[in-house]
């Protein structure tokens, strides 16, 4: 949904503000690092809560309304600005309508209006303070009557006059007592007129206290540059939250795919072929972790057991005796397999795929000796290096071919006799 994907992004802009430092280095504001800014980055915070609050304000949706209250509890209490502690302290729905109602400053380009349709009924309680009413008759008219507004705050609510005739200006032959109220919204007096103002030439009317900023022309190819850097931005970053998020199997296959593929350098390397290529650069990796697991497992078995025996006590030397015995059993399979499959073994040197298969059997008796209660990572790694290697591919399907109609063709054939 556009609005859950809209929040999740305020949100996690929301969350550099806050952290400021490295996470907010990529945000700048008129060209300068917004981390060492500390005016403009309340100043965003207090919009960015601000938009978030009116979203939940407008949309009258439980969900959303909770999913906002949870995501603004992120805001810090212990230093929270004037701007935005309301949404700081909030802690249910009616704390998020206080601070949206209070979060307007007496700016005169700092203000929220509320949308009425004069087609129903007007509202009985005035509006919260520092809210103005704008009244509409069509969807059309708001971009209009939004762009002509009042100064002061003070001000009454505005209706457009224009409005004032929707039937062509016939209301004479109208029922008063139908439209008596409505006349009342739309006759504003004249005086009113002095206090509005198009908005859209309030920054023409307004002496600019800031420096102007140079407004410099973007070329496609700098476009094409800011992309690239993003792009390889977004990967990077992806990368690293796989790598904290990896397995210590993963990291033993990734450790020996690095050894495979510094050895695998180059075409002279592979005189014969790439498949053996393919299959040392995609499953050996595995196959090695796989080894290595179970020597893992082996040594904290072993660690046990010898904790264990000279603990003292009634002890039952033939279970012990037999744990010892698979124990060194383990140890003896695994030395043996990470000498064949060393990435510089004679195995990989000869490209002897049918020898690989051999050993990719014997991992498998080794994992299986280990017991099921071992929580041993690496039964993946083992299915894919058993799929890959042992398994032989299923032939493609024939494709069917088409049944030709010779009846048919023979009869029109001999039609012509």
């Amino acid at each position: 949904m556009l609005i859950d994907r809209l929040l999740f992004s305020m949100k996690a802009l929301l969350e550099d503000l806050i952290k400021g430092g490295e996470e907010a280095r990529h945000i700048l504001f008129e060209g300068r690092d917004i981390a060492a800014l500390p005016g403009p980055r309340r100043l965003f915070m207090h919009r960015i809560c601000r938009a978030m609050g009116l979203i939940g304000y407008n949309i009258d949706n439980s969900k959303t309304r909770d999913r906002i209250l949870h995501m603004l509890q992120i805001l810090p209490t212990t230093w929270s600005h004037y701007s935005f502690k309301r949404f700081a302290v909030a802690r249910t729905w009616g704390g998020i309508i206080v601070a949206v109602q209070n979060s307007c400053s007496e700016s005169p380009l700092d203000e929220m209006v509320q949308l009425c349709s004069l087609e129903k009924p007007h509202p009985l309680t005035p509006p919260p303070k520092g809210i103005r009413r704008v009244f509409f008759m069509n969807l059309q008219d708001i971009p209009l009557v939004l762009a002509t507004g009042p100064l002061r705050a003070e001000a009454e609510a505005f209706v457009p006059r224009s409005q004032a005739n929707v039937q062509g200006g016939d209301v004479e032959g109208q029922a008063e007592d139908a439209t008596a109220d409505i006349d009342q919204q739309i006759d504003q007096p004249d005086a009113d007129a002095t206090d509005l103002v198009d908005s859209r030439g309030i920054a023409d009317s307004l002496a600019s206290t800031a420096a102007p900023l140079a407004v410099e022309h973007i070329t496609q190819e700098q476009k094409d540059v800011a992309l690239y850097l993003l792009k390889q931005h977004r990967q990077r970053a992806r990368n690293q939250k796989l790598e904290l998020n990896k397995t210590v199997t993963r990291k033993v296959c990734d450790s020996y795919f690095e050894k495979c593929l510094k050895l695998a350098v180059g075409p002279e390397q592979w005189p014969r072929g790439y498949y053996y290529k393919k299959v040392y650069l995609g499953l050996v990796p595995h196959l090695l972790a796989c080894v290595k697991g179970v020597e893992s497992y082996a040594s904290v078995a072993k660690a046990e057991a010898k904790k264990r025996y000279q603990g003292g006590g009634p002890q039952d030397y033939d279970e012990m005796r037999e744990t010892i015995n698979k124990i060194a059993a383990i140890n003896k399979g695994y030395k043996m397999l990470v000498k064949r499959l060393d990435p510089a073994s004679d195995v990989h040197s000869a490209r002897d795929i049918n020898g690989l298969k051999q050993l990719v059997c014997k991992v498998e008796e080794l994992v299986k000796s280990v017991p099921s209660d071992a929580g041993l990572d690496v039964h993946f790694s083992l299915q894919l290096a058993i799929k890959g290697i042992i398994t032989e591919p299923k032939p493609p399907k024939a494709k069917l071919k088409p049944e030709l109609k010779m009846e048919r063709d023979l009869a029109y054939e001999m039609s012509f006799f």
